[in-house]
């Protein structure tokens, strides 16, 4: 499905219907919206690990501008302050009250910025293996030269400082990192997450060099007064786990939860139903 919303088709898809049917007679769920990382990946990778979250709540997930199934727009739109307020305009289009929010990596990104831009529109925050600033890049890269095998310590800079330039070199980037990101690479879940992938090189290198950079919510973080659940893992080498703890620190109604035997993706089978209790439980509560 899509949304004609700041100048874009953006691409979305609901999960469950709206409502809790049985005996005692049909209530709302709440709506969770959930942001995908990046910049430039798309929503794929959450599938089919993050669809029972259907059964609590109505999950709609979507792909940012330029990326996925949305459509291109102007390179100069390809900010996470624009992504944020495309958030909320899908968020109006569809007729929505208040909603939770959950982002993971670079969706973590969007969602500490959508929560000082349109605090009024959020019912609670999830933030899921993400950062606070940019900060994360350099404990990021001496991790890497510590853990990465050597033909990825040749290479894993480059998407990061937005020096892939073309598709083909995008897609032979994860092929060659993506077990980075995972404690106990799986073949076949890493075999299944490259063949549905549908991100786009333009829009990560253009964010990659001219916008993450900047990235820099952490002295608004105080501000935020919604519920919010933060999320690391003890084997993260991106986002690792000082960053959402310098986020559950910052923010006053805070919880963190540590997931010990995974990587960048927990829900991506290695810590899969921990996941989705963790996410549950805060949703219910």
């Amino acid at each position: 499905m899509y949304a004609h919303v700041n100048g874009v088709d953006l691409y979305f898809d609901v999960i469950s219907s709206g409502k809790t049917v049985d005996f005692a007679g049909d209530r709302d769920k709440p709506v969770l919206f959930i942001h995908h990382g990046g910049p430039g990946a798309d929503h794929s990778y959450f599938r089919p690990w993050l669809d029972p979250l259907g059964e609590i709540a109505q999950v709609v997930y979507l792909d940012h501008r330029g990326t996925g199934n949305s459509s291109e727009a102007p390179l100069e739109t390809y900010t996470i302050e624009q992504m944020a307020d495309d958030v909320e305009a899908l968020r109006h289009h569809l007729g929505l009250g208040k909603i939770i929010f959950l982002g993971h990596s670079y969706g973590g990104f969007v969602g500490q910025v959508f929560a000082l831009r349109h605090p009024q529109s959020l019912e609670k925050l999830i933030l899921s293996h993400t950062a606070p600033d940019y900060s994360f890049w350099e404990e990021a890269q001496a991790i890497a030269e510590r853990i990465a095998t050597p033909e990825q310590k040749v290479v894993f800079r480059e998407l990061f400082e937005g020096k892939i330039s073309s598709q083909e070199e995008y897609e032979a980037w994860w092929k060659k990192c993506y077990p980075l990101y995972f404690r106990h690479p799986d073949q076949e879940v890493l075999d299944q997450l490259s063949v549905r992938s549908n991100g786009k090189f333009e829009v990560s290198g253009y964010m990659m060099a001219n916008e993450i950079p900047k990235y820099n919510p952490f002295p608004g973080l105080p501000t935020i007064e919604v519920p919010t659940l933060v999320m690391s893992s003890e084997y993260d080498w991106v986002t690792p786990p000082s960053q959402g703890r310098r986020i559950a620190d910052a923010i006053p109604n805070s919880e963190f939860v540590l997931f010990e035997d995974s990587g960048h993706e927990p829900f991506a089978r290695e810590e899969e139903q921990a996941y989705l209790d963790v996410v549950s439980k805060f949703i219910q509560s």
